[in-house]
């Protein structure tokens, strides 16, 4: 049973990292990682930071950094974009951050700062099992394949928004994720008119 039953209207849900704001950036800082080298680029374009820098090492300089690591958070480029279209399509009430936090108690203070700053709303979830929020009439956006593959499991509709990196190196490849996106706020939105 999904956690959003209430509703008829449509949901979405948009990560934070990776899709609205830039932890690469934000991590690639606190562990001295250059990401304008072309090789760290293209390598994280199909890995994660963690296999880049080691996992202990990656949360030992995350966790020092303490909450200003996520409460300094930037929007990526396209964020507060891919926010308001979210908003105009499903409705101030109906638009969410979905974030799964780390195991460090500053991780929620400090994104719920960030959230609140940059997109000015007090919509946000936090839970790794974002899969609990899934129906035919709630949209997933999220960067993690896993978590789309488990929220559509769970009869949820779910958008793989593609790596940062990629995106920004690739701009042609940006538009293709606004329209593709868009055809799925479209589906669900139908599906909600549908009474499913």
């Amino acid at each position: 049973m999904a956690l959003i039953e209430t509703t008829k209207k449509p949901v979405i849900f948009l990560d934070a990292d990776g899709v609205i704001f830039s932890w690469l950036a934000s991590a690639a800082r606190v562990c001295g990682v250059d990401l304008t080298n072309p090789e760290n680029r293209k390598f994280l374009y199909t890995n994660s930071f963690d296999d880049l820098v080691g996992k202990a090492q990656m949360w030992k300089a995350i966790d020092a950094a303490g909450e200003a690591f996520w409460a300094d958070l930037e929007p990526l480029p396209w964020g507060l974009d891919l926010w308001a279209l979210a908003q105009k399509e499903f409705g101030r009430d109906h638009t969410f951050v979905l974030s799964s936090p780390s195991r460090h108690p500053s991780c929620l203070s400090g994104k719920l700062r960030s959230v609140q700053k940059y997109l000015k709303t007090h919509n946000f979830m936090f839970g790794s099992a974002k899969y609990l929020c899934a129906k035919p009439t709630t949209l997933l956006v999220d960067d993690s394949l896993r978590k789309i593959s488990r929220f559509k499991e769970h009869g949820g509709v779910a958008y793989h928004w593609p790596n940062d990196l990629f995106l920004q190196d690739n701009p042609t490849e940006l538009d293709l994720a606004f329209k593709g996106l868009q055809a799925c706020m479209k589906e669900v939105k139908l599906l909600a008119e549908q009474g499913v």
